[in-house]
């Protein structure tokens, strides 16, 4: 389970907090969205779990590991794949195939296990065909494809993946998520996304304003209360807002 308890984070010391007094857990098999307004600390609350960030107050446990112990990073590392908005961001390799053998490479994974776990992500993903490929050369959904294999070819226990679709068109994004399908109930997914459609299909919907948890529970519950969704940036879709007046008897 990952748990963070009583988090708080500011980039300086004379600066304002980023993130204040936050506790929440995704549990191994669970999927939780976060959402937020630009500012709101949901990239800063993926880097302090990934270790990449010092300084924070409270604590950040993947299962009991420590991020921000230099003996334990790397081990959390391992068991988290991360996904990003711009999957040219983490592409470093010349071919699919190195692209998705580039994590396990480097943790030391004995090749022939290496060799087997590489051709298991690229089946998963549909990508066999694109092995010698440049990931360059591929589309915006494809490269994604390859960004979520090498996410998950470590067979870490989480997936973070922060607004994977936002570039793709509604077919690219269509696509990943039927993919992202695959994974649920496999691995505690924390998936930052602007778009409360894609927050629908997620187990728990977590709100994040000025670095403070909003809302935390059901999605449809939360996308149709009369909480103040609007003000903590969060756009809710025209038919879970006219399921909200229909459920309400039209009071706005």
């Amino acid at each position: 389970m990952i748990e963070l308890t009583d988090l708080t984070f500011a980039y300086d010391e004379a600066d304002p907090c980023v993130l204040t007094g936050i506790s929440l857990t995704i549990a191994k098999g669970e999927w939780v969205s976060v959402m937020g307004a630009n500012g709101s600390g949901k990239s800063t609350l993926v880097m302090l779990i990934l270790g990449l960030l010092n300084g924070a107050k409270g604590s950040i446990r993947v299962d009991r590991l420590n991020p921000f112990d230099p003996n334990e990073v790397w081990e959390v590392r391992r068991k988290i794949g991360m996904v990003f908005q711009n999957p040219d961001t983490q592409m470093v390799s010349s071919s699919v195939e190195r692209e998705i053998a580039f994590a396990p490479e480097n943790y030391g994974m004995i090749r022939e296990l290496m060799l087997r776990a590489v051709d298991r992500a690229m089946a998963q993903f549909h990508l066999t065909e694109y092995r010698r490929r440049s990931p360059h050369e591929l589309s915006g959904g494809e490269r994604q494809r390859v960004a979520l294999a090498s996410g998950t070819v470590m067979d870490g226990d989480y997936l973070i993946l922060d607004e994977p679709t936002a570039l793709l068109d509604p077919a690219g994004r269509k696509e990943f998520l039927e993919f992202l399908a695959q994974l649920r109930g496999a691995k505690g997914i924390l998936y930052i996304t602007a778009d409360a459609t894609e927050a629908l299909r997620s187990d728990r919907l977590v709100i994040l304003h000025d670095g403070k948890v909003m809302a935390d529970g059901c999605p449809i519950e939360i996308l149709t209360s009369n909480a103040a969704l609007w003000d903590w940036g969060v756009e809710v879709p025209l038919e879970v807002e006219l399921r909200r007046l229909e459920a309400s008897g039209g009071r706005q």
